[in-house]
């Protein structure tokens, strides 16, 4: 298939044939369409090395999320069903903001058989692709957590976590100046603090392009409804949980009036750590939120 690692050919030569079979079989349910994702800004990739099994997407616009902690997943998926079948007010209002869940799959990656949970791609249909992950919150692990996994936590991100209750993984952007994609991963996520963000905000709305400020008052829009949910939602605490921010850096050539929503879109992802709220805020994430809304605001109005 496409994902076919060198590396890791080696150790399949035992199961080789019982493994063609099954690759066989998943090809002919996944006819050739499905690759790595090209645009993942954050989490596990396929280039961490042999062992992990990133994100993929197909060419019908949907992304396959790998179940790399099966408790997890159940989870995560478990979640997502809740808000897609909800009839609660505030949890319909929540999935206007969440990719569509198209439920697990199975998938053979390198000839080994993986869980996938299926979703609706956030940058289905463009073409230059821009995408932001923020993570939110100081705290990124979740209550009763052990100590090891809070002091591993507590030390990544820890200049941006601590100024801003958010941080940013990842981003990746298409620059019209240029004509060629930027990807800033973690080790640049990691020396960000306050005062860089206004500039890493300009970077990734290609600031230099006069259609910038459109697609940043946009986003604002977006991020502003999603604000308010947040503002009143007292039905879940979600740690370690990210917007994604998006947009079609091609719009950014055209002054067409296209209406721009369908270029731009801003959603919530990851939601292995959901946990009740007992009726209070996730003061947590909202404060997170609240300051990235703030400065993402005032870089938009200088454009």
């Amino acid at each position: 298939g496409h994902w076919t690692l060198e590396r890791c050919a080696v150790k399949m030569e035992a199961q080789k044939s019982t493994l063609f079979e099954v690759s066989r079989e998943i090809k002919s349910e996944y006819p050739r369409n499905v690759k790595p994702l090209e645009n993942q800004v954050a989490g596990h990739s396929f280039k961490d090395g042999c062992g992990t099994i990133g994100m993929l997407k197909d060419e019908e616009g949907n992304v396959f999320k790998p179940i790399n902690n099966p408790e997890l997943g159940r989870r995560e998926g478990l979640f997502y069903e809740t808000v897609m079948n909800s009839e609660l007010e505030v949890i319909k209002q929540l999935k206007q903001f969440v990719p569509e869940y198209l439920g697990t799959v199975e998938l053979a990656v390198n000839g080994i058989n993986t869980q996938f949970l299926k979703l609706r791609d956030a940058t289905r249909g463009y073409q230059k692709p821009c995408v932001m992950d923020v993570k939110m919150g100081r705290q990124t692990w979740e209550p009763g957590a052990p100590v090891s996994k809070q002091q591993r936590e507590q030390t990544k991100y820890t200049q941006c976590k601590q100024q801003c209750g958010f941080c940013i993984p990842g981003f990746h952007v298409y620059n019209i100046m240029s004509g060629t994609t930027e990807k800033y991963g973690k080790d640049f996520g990691k020396n960000l603090s306050r005062e860089n963000i206004p500039e890493v905000v300009k970077t990734f709305l290609n600031s230099a392009s006069e259609q910038s400020k459109s697609v940043g008052e946009e986003m604002l829009k977006q991020l502003n409804k999603i604000l308010s949910w947040w503002q009143y939602q007292r039905i879940y605490h979600i740690y370690s949980s990210s917007l994604l921010l998006t947009y079609d850096a091609e719009i950014l050539r055209t002054s067409s009036d296209l209406p721009l929503c369908s270029s731009v879109r801003v959603i919530l992802i990851d939601f292995a750590h959901v946990f009740p709220a007992n009726n209070t805020l996730d003061i947590n994430y909202l404060n997170g939120l609240e300051n990235f809304v703030q400065i993402f605001s005032s870089v938009v109005n200088k454009l």
